[in-house]
Parts: C-alpha cells; structure tokens; sequence
C-alpha cells in the first residue's frame, strides 16, 4: 500500500520515489495499490481523485486506486480486503499452475480491474 494525503499536493508528487523504492527492495511481482487518505477533508483536497487514477497509466504495477478516511473508518477495511482478496486470487492461481503447467484452468476468478476507484470484487 503506498499512501499520501489527499489534502498535501509534496506527498502525492512523492509516490514516483516512493515506487521506485518499492521496486528497487522487493520482488518484481509485488502488487501496489495506491491510497488517497483524508478523504474526510474534502475542503481541503489539493490532490483530484482521477489524478491519482492517471498514474496507474504511467505506473503499470498499480493494482488500484482508492481513497480512504482512517479518521472516520472510510475504506480503509476494503482496501485491505481488496488487496487480500487479490492476493488470495493470485496464489490460488499460481497454485494450481504449479500443479500441473499443461492443464487447462477452468473457473479461474475474474481478475480485479486495474485502477478502479475500487475492487468491486464479486
């Protein structure tokens, strides 16, 4: 989860060097989502939720964008789930890919949607 505050423009222009941080110490199939939190203050946002959106197209391992609120208890739950959720997806397919490379996979789970505003996962 990498996270700035929706009301401070400096911790927003700081992701790039955050995910290049995340690049450079873990592996190359790390997922990130991207947090905007202090959704509560919205009379004093500074940074646009679609801003955030067009930065999964220049950061393709962006798995999702949301904002969240930890003051009120605002998607700050679904944004741990959805990254679970995902997680869970993932390992579950690797799993079954190390079974046996050559079988077809049936019911696989549908793949989450790349910079939604959330998981919709159903």
């Amino acid at each position: 989860m990498t996270v700035y505050d929706i009301t401070k423009r400096a911790t927003f222009a700081n992701l790039q060097k955050w995910i290049e941080e995340v690049r450079r110490y873990t592996a190359s199939n790390v997922l990130i989502i991207l947090i905007g939190n202090k959704c509560d203050l919205e009379s004093e946002r500074e940074v646009d939720f679609e801003e955030a959106r067009q930065m999964c197209q220049y950061i393709p391992e962006i798995l999702f964008v949301m904002e969240t609120s930890a003051k009120e208890n605002t998607n700050v739950e679904d944004a741990f789930r959805c990254l679970a959720t995902e997680l869970k997806r993932q390992h579950d397919s690797s799993n079954v890919q190390a079974l046996d490379e050559n079988t077809v996979q049936l019911g696989q789970s549908k793949p989450l949607k790349s910079c939604s505003s959330s998981c919709n996962l159903t």
